[in-house]
């Protein structure tokens, strides 16, 4: 399956650009309908355009992961991204400021830092193209949208917005979720973070929980890789879309190639153009999401799960 969705989104690489992210919005509500699925824009009005497959207000579980893709930087700067874009926005609109007010009569001296600013934040273009490892979360939603389904409204799926633009998909999600009274100890986010790459498997989280062991469990019941899952107990100094649900009770899974004793990274460009992923990566945690549903158990998944019936609504 994840082959086949694989070979979708190559029509949807870039989505950096207002039209690029519309359309690929678009493909993911109009799968949602062919699956017969509920979908919305949540929240419904403002600048970040999440997409909520799913009933949120009924849903105990929200597999969510972000489907923006970053801007085309150095590569010093691609390995930080997005805080450093933000920072190298902000610096060059600070520097452009203090050029037009200290000589008024050369403004256009700060003409160049607008630029690179606007750039910098992604309002010139410049997309990353073929970026699948950084936004192979999306491979596995549509998996599981089409294996699993919403189970009766018990799981919701979230495509969030401008991941590389601070986060600010994940963070008015959050906000709207608290506003509606939706924080809930019973339910509970798994955010599907960079897993294209690498059979070092992390789980972020920032209280343990049985939640968390039961992640663990079932990726580690999966034959379809030999990966390792370790824990990670992250911080407030930690800078990712679950950080926006600290709130929750929920988990981040990653991938990386290797580990030393300082913890994990890859050896591959995280945000590079690059067209190639390990989709097995894909169906490992798509396996492990649905060993996890099975062991909950949420009704009639182990039964639909074995047909592949697409549409549990």
């Amino acid at each position: 399956m994840s082959k086949k969705n694989f070979e979708d989104l190559i029509f949807y690489q870039n989505r950096l650009s207002k039209g690029n992210k519309k359309n690929f919005r678009d493909f993911i509500l109009e799968r949602a309908g062919e699956l017969g699925l509920r979908s919305e824009n949540y929240p419904r009005f403002g600048g970040q355009k999440n997409v909520v497959i799913g009933d949120l207000r009924k849903s105990k579980y929200v597999i969510a992961t972000y489907y923006d893709t970053p801007v085309k930087m150095p590569a010093f700067v691609m390995k930080s991204s997005p805080l450093s874009n933000i920072i190298i926005a902000i610096s060059s609109l600070i520097i452009a400021l203090i050029l037009i007010i200290a000589i008024p009569k050369m403004f256009y001296l700060g003409i160049p830092f607008i630029l690179l600013a606007m750039y910098s934040y992604g309002w010139l273009g410049g997309a990353s193209r073929f970026n699948f490892n950084s936004t192979s979360g999306i491979l596995c939603l549509l998996d599981l949208m089409e294996e699993v389904g919403t189970i009766n409204n018990k799981i919701a799926y979230a495509f969030l917005d401008n991941h590389f633009k601070g986060f600010s998909g994940a963070k008015a999600m959050n906000n709207q979720m608290t506003k509606d009274d939706l924080i809930s100890i019973d339910r509970k986010i798994i955010i599907i973070d960079k897993i294209g790459y690498g059979n070092n498997f992390v789980l972020d989280y920032f209280r343990e929980t049985k939640f968390v062991d039961e992640i663990k469990e079932a990726l580690e019941s999966s034959k379809i890789v030999k990966a390792k899952v370790s824990y990670h107990e992250a911080t407030n100094g930690n800078t990712t879309d679950h950080f926006a649900f600290k709130k929750f009770h929920h988990v981040a899974i990653r991938a990386y190639t290797s580990r030393n004793n300082k913890g994990f990274y890859s050896d591959k460009m995280l945000y590079k153009n690059d067209r190639h992923i390990t989709l097995s990566n894909v169906d490992y945690v798509v396996s492990g999401m649905k060993a996890f549903i099975a062991k909950n158990n949420i009704e009639e998944v182990i039964e639909n799960t074995i047909n592949k019936k697409p549409n549990l609504i």
